[in-house]
């Protein structure tokens, strides 16, 4: 895989609700962390550019299966990839809600 930054962050609470883009929401110094989707099922967040205090650096586990990655037992189906970034999405089967997170390269 590559290295990501994550753009936008689309939740709703409920099948019914309206998406809203939380990532707006995020602070600034998490805003322009990068992921990187290394080998071997690890990937890396860098605190990049505007540095939060702690740092967030950290690292998490991730797996490819078909169109879906699982990242920190977390599973995300790959609902867009491309040259320039991937669109995940997974779903809460309980309250119906979903998130959509948008990453370019």
């Amino acid at each position: 895989m590559d290295t990501y930054r994550v753009t936008h962050v689309y939740e709703k609470a409920n099948a019914a609700a309206t998406e809203v883009d939380v990532f707006q929401t995020w602070d600034q110094c998490d805003k322009d962390d990068t992921y990187d989707f290394s080998g071997g099922g690890v990937y890396i967040v860098t605190d990049a550019g505007y540095l939060c205090s702690p740092s967030n650096f950290f690292t998490g586990t991730w797996a490819l299966s078909g169109s879906n990655i699982t990242v920190n037992g977390v599973t995300y189906a790959i609902s867009g990839y491309s040259c320039s970034g991937m669109t995940l999405t997974t779903n809460n089967a309980t309250t119906g809600g979903s998130q959509r997170i948008v990453m370019v390269r």
